[in-house]
């Protein structure tokens, strides 16, 4: 290029810079990342972690030694209070005993190293206790400072460095936590959406074994409706011959109630009439009480209830005639006026000539030819209680099919969250993308 054309050129058009794409890994490939990225935290803590426990171990050692130096120094004899000093360092001795033997430290394993941090974080929090019960136990015997100031002075001092380095401890150990939580959280959601995956072969399997029922009964539905179709139409001329039965009894029945509806009133009356006689005292001495036929007034009272009913019971209608004959001997004491007279006189001319019983035989035959005649409707009722079972179990299985389905998409959703969110975590902690 010459010296014009530097100077000349043309200023060339900017290429677009391609977006920044992370390079992929597999789930496997990243929980292999965050679990060696966690142990690298973990490890790079430990050797403070470990020498702060040793420092520990090495000042509770000493500590140890003063207060048994402590426990065997004896008082000086002739000063007042000789007897308390020795039962205060006595009981001094006995509660700081039992906190030296209870007291474990953690030792470290190179291969399970994220077990020694948390062994670690543990006797942080058991040790800081024991520390304080220590302090606690030299706090409350106040006569050991007066008698042993110099042990005392000195003990407290250990404690404070305890103190400090136990502190140190648990600050290092949750420096430890902090700095591999990240990875650790990490590693819950590439387990948490291992698990999601999982289930959502299992619910998968469950949509498709209830689609498959579905399927299954609606074909049953199908052929169900197919079969009661055609029992529907076998049967048609049934039912018209059974609705017209039905309507022959329901006719007999109806003339017959009309016939003898003018009796009821009238054999109420007369039940009481004949009630009363029974039970009130004669008046001449020597004639004797009148006794009512129990069956009789139990005919008067049944059809002054229920007429139909008590035809039922009574299908030649003797006990009617036998009711209507007394009726007819005791009209006029019961003072009917000439319309109801007639009325009763008309009713029980039609059930002395026979006219009830004959009606009560037309509506008994024909609700008996209706009974048999609907014997022949049972393969009807067979196949609608088919139809309507193969319905009711579809309309489950259409149920449980949406329901199935449902979980599949909850659990469809929480999978592409959980994903999510390892994508994001895998960018910020190393530049990757999650890889199908």
């Amino acid at each position: 290029m010459g010296i014009l054309d530097f100077l000349f050129k043309k200023n060339k058009p900017a290429q677009p810079s391609q977006p920044f794409r992370a390079p992929n890994a597999t789930l496997s490939e990243l929980a292999q990342r965050a679990e060696e990225a966690k142990r690298k935290e973990i490890d790079a803590a430990l050797p403070e972690v470990e020498a702060s426990a040793h420092r520990i171990r090495s000042q509770w050692s000493h500590l140890e030694k003063k207060t048994v130096g402590l426990a065997k120094k004896p008082v000086r004899s002739g000063i007042d209070g000789e007897k308390v000093a020795e039962q205060s360092r006595d009981a001094f001795a006995r509660r700081t005993e039992q906190l030296f033997k209870s007291s474990v430290f953690p030792e470290a394993r190179a291969s399970e190293r994220e077990r020694d941090i948390e062994s670690f974080s543990r006797f942080a929090r058991d040790f800081e206790e024991v520390l304080h019960k220590f302090a606690r136990a030299l706090s409350d015997n106040k006569y050991l400072f007066l008698f042993f100031k110099e042990d005392t002075e000195e003990i407290g001092r250990s404690i404070n460095e305890l103190n400090d380095e136990a502190l140190t401890l648990k600050h290092s150990v949750e420096a430890a936590h902090k700095n591999s939580e990240k990875y650790a959280t990490l590693l819950r959601r590439i387990g948490e959406l291992e698990a999601l995956r999982g289930k959502n072969a299992e619910f998968e399997q469950k949509a498709r074994s209830a689609e498959e029922e579905v399927a299954r009964w609606t074909e049953k539905e199908k052929q169900a409706q197919t079969e009661f179709a055609l029992e529907e139409k076998n049967a048609a001329q049934s039912k018209i011959e059974i609705a017209a039965l039905d309507n022959d009894a329901w006719t007999a029945e109806n003339e017959i109630t009309q016939l003898i509806a003018p009796l009821q009133r009238p054999f109420r009356k007369l039940e009481k009439l004949l009630e009363s006689r029974e039970t009130r005292p004669s008046q001449e001495p020597l004639t004797p009480r009148a006794h009512v036929d129990k069956q009789l007034l139990y005919s008067l009272a049944s059809y002054a209830a229920n007429l139909i009913l008590a035809l039922e019971n009574d299908a030649e209608s003797n006990k009617l005639a036998a009711a209507c004959a007394e009726l007819e001997k005791n009209v006029t004491e019961l003072n009917f006026d000439l319309k109801d007279s007639e009325k009763i006189q008309e009713a029980c001319d039609a059930v002395r000539g026979g006219k009830i019983r004959s009606l009560w035989s037309v509506r008994t035959d024909a609700l008996r030819r209706k009974e048999q005649k609907s014997e022949a409707l049972a393969p009807l009722e067979k196949a609608k209680a088919a139809l309507e079972d193969a319905s009711e179990h579809r309309q489950e299985a259409s149920l449980a099919f949406k329901a199935a389905q449902a979980k599949l998409a909850e659990n469809a959703a929480a999978i592409r969250l959980e994903k999510d969110a390892i994508n994001k975590a895998a960018n910020s902690l190393f530049k990757l993308s999650l890889r199908e």
